[in-house]
């Protein structure tokens, strides 16, 4: 596949083979294709789209549409007004397509100084399906921008990649192989969002060219999954990620069967693999990869601590970091992880470059330190970070400087934080022991599971405020 050729929006076309399906409604490829061309007919102008549909299924045709319009998708992970203002500055004629499910809520259409003022236009209710007649495969440039993807916000500003069809394309296509999807159509149930660089590559992208169907829902609560799952025909594959899957575990609940489980996002603990294949039955694979350079490698992680590449693609190790490149990576990127090469297509992730932390001369990793929180008996959910850690990209390679604390913020409702500090002293030396230790109801996670750092921080200095309101 050369870098100027034409590839089909759908990799293989039978008309009345299943795309995706909901509660109410079954949609063939021909029913896709149909939907696609109507509504790039009816697109405002503009030539960046945010498409903020929820609806599985709208987003797909909304994506499509844009393809065929000449139209570039923008894929925000985390939806703060922050992010937003930044989109209506850069992306000057940006319209938000929405299908009324609350995201769309975020942008106005008039001057509104609270909400960004991005016009909005509605999924059509009634979008004409055309004729019954076998519609006309879209063929789009390997080299047209598809959509930018920007980074998660969790070590600073969020960053644009523009990712262009070709190299998503030969990504889903070595995601379906490493995968052994076969020539069976596998069934996708996702937690995670259409918008996230891994949700579109494992939920979209392998929609349109890992012969997958997809289920249109955003099931959240386990229920919700279980009910999901029951939905579609097998073989049938959950892509989900840690926080999900934990709170899956924790709900001892009966499940459905699932042929495989795929996550990814952060590296499972190999306790948590164990209990999830064990609970579902099924072999769960991890996805290694960042938004910059997308998908790059996988793992049977009960199997393998090695991550294997996907065809094609190489790492690199020069100037003290790991760069991929090769196969859908069009150029040589920078990697934010220390990777360990094994040969060719082998490596081992030791930890991210910015995890590293030293305090008081000593050194440790985030990743160590929030093992040792996560692993206490009765706390649900939690994260440690450093307070005076400057902002970064996401691509800056650089450890944390020397710093002067760690910050936890915790989910424990049976515990306080003396308890939790006890437990920490088992394992932790006492320089990476956290102060303060901040008791919540919940995490700011994002629809990945992320912890955008500002969301973080705001935490913290509202509980600063509140002690010195205290002392006062």
């Amino acid at each position: 596949m050369t870098r100027d050729a034409s590839i089909p929006l759908l990799g293989s076309f039978h008309a009345g083979a299943e795309l995706a399906r909901g509660v109410q409604a079954r949609h063939s490829q021909s029913d896709y294709l149909r939907a696609v061309w109507a509504l790039s007919e009816v697109l405002p102008q503009g030539r960046y789209v945010l498409n903020f549909c929820r609806n599985r299924y709208h987003f797909l045709v909304g994506l499509g549409a844009c393809l065929v319009a000449q139209k570039i998708s923008l894929l925000p992970s985390t939806r703060t007004l922050a992010v937003l203002r930044q989109i209506e500055e850069q992306y000057p004629g940006t319209f938000c397509l929405h299908d009324g499910e609350g995201l769309g809520e975020l942008c106005s259409d008039a001057d509104d100084r609270d909400k960004p003022t991005i016009p909005l236009f509605p999924y059509p209710a009634d979008l004409e399906p055309g004729p019954e007649t076998t519609p006309r495969m879209p063929v789009i440039s390997s080299a047209q921008v598809a959509a930018y993807v920007f980074t998660s916000g969790s070590t600073g500003t969020p960053q644009p990649h523009a990712k262009l069809w070709g190299s998503l394309v030969r990504s889903a296509q070595a995601e379906a192989l490493a995968l052994d999807f076969g020539t069976q159509t596998w069934a996708l149930v996702g937690t995670v969002p259409s918008q996230h660089m891994y949700g579109f590559e494992s939920l979209i992208m392998l929609t349109l060219h890992g012969g997958a169907s997809l289920w249109v829902g955003h099931p959240f609560y386990p229920a919700d999954i279980t009910s999901a799952i029951e939905s579609v025909a097998q073989p049938r594959m959950l892509v989900t990620s840690p926080p999900h899957l934990r709170a899956l575990l924790s709900a001892q609940i009966a499940f459905p069967s699932i042929d495989k489980l795929l996550c990814a996002t952060a590296p499972l603990p190999l306790d948590v693999v164990r209990q999830a294949e064990q609970t579902f039955g099924a072999p769960l694979y991890e996805i290694y990869g960042c938004t910059e350079t997308g998908q790059i490698a996988s793992r049977r992680s009960a199997q393998t601590l090695q991550w294997r590449l996907f065809p094609q693609v190489q790492i690199e190790q020069r100037e003290g970091k790991s760069w991929a490149h090769g196969g859908h990576v069009l150029q040589a990127t920078p990697l934010a992880d220390i990777l360990e090469t094994k040969d060719r297509e082998h490596f081992m992730l030791i930890g991210r470059s910015s995890d590293l932390i030293n305090i008081a001369g000593k050194r440790s990793s985030l990743a160590h330190v929030n093992h040792a929180l996560l692993s206490i008996s009765g706390v649900l959910d939690g994260c440690m970070f450093v307070p005076d850690a400057a902002p970064r990209s996401s691509q800056e390679q650089v450890p944390h400087p020397d710093s002067t604390r760690l910050c936890a913020i915790v989910v424990a409702p049976q515990m306080d934080a003396v308890q939790i500090l006890l437990a920490l002293r088992k394992q932790l030396d006492p320089a990476f022991l956290p102060r303060p230790i901040i008791l919540v109801q919940s995490l700011p996670r994002n629809p990945t599971g992320k912890l955008p750092h500002d969301a973080l921080l705001e935490i913290l200095h509202q509980h600063l405020q509140v002690e010195r309101d205290r002392v006062r």
